[in-house]
């Protein structure tokens, strides 16, 4: 059940970034801390592919400021989206 709670508030981040330029920026900058502190406790428990929540994150934040570029934005919203799929269907 946390698996698919996580696998939805991640695709609500891909929303986040995917509307960045519609939204307010103080709620795509809170939906890239989520993945960021989500990435970090991941991270410490000894997942390492949670470095790419951090990263996602960092990348959504600069996004939000207007610092993005479509390739790197493309990438990062295929990451999300499956790992969000795979957490859901888990």
């Amino acid at each position: 059940m946390i698996l698919k709670l996580l696998g939805i508030t991640d695709l609500l981040v891909l929303v986040s970034l995917l509307l960045v330029s519609y939204l307010p920026e103080t709620l795509v900058i809170i939906m890239a801390v989520y993945l960021i502190i989500k990435g970090v406790i991941f991270t410490l428990f000894g997942d390492p592919i949670s470095l790419a929540d951090i990263f996602c994150g960092l990348y959504i934040v600069s996004a939000a400021y207007g610092l993005a570029h479509w390739s790197i934005t493309l990438i990062i919203i295929v990451f999300i989206l499956q790992k969000s799929v795979v957490s859901i269907l888990s």
